[in-house]
C-alpha cells in the first residue's frame, strides 16, 4: 500500500511510547530503529489482497 500525503515526526513522549508499545512489525532490514512517522494520508493506492477461498 502506498500512503501520500503531510507527514511529521512523532516527539511527544505517551505517543511514542504507545506506539512502541502496540507495534506488531519489526523493520524490514533489521535493526532497532528509534524514529516514528505519522503520516496523514490524502490519498491510498495499491492492492488488496483477501483470503482464498475454501
Amino acid at each position: 500500500m502506498l500512503a501520500v500525503g503531510p507527514a511529521h515526526v512523532v516527539t511527544e513522549p505517551d505517543a511514542v511510547h504507545g506506539l512502541t508499545r502496540r507495534a506488531h512489525t519489526t523493520p524490514w532490514a533489521g535493526g532497532e530503529r528509534e524514529m516514528w512517522v505519522s503520516i496523514r494520508p490524502a490519498s491510498l493506492s495499491g492492492r488488496r489482497i483477501t483470503p482464498a477461498d475454501e
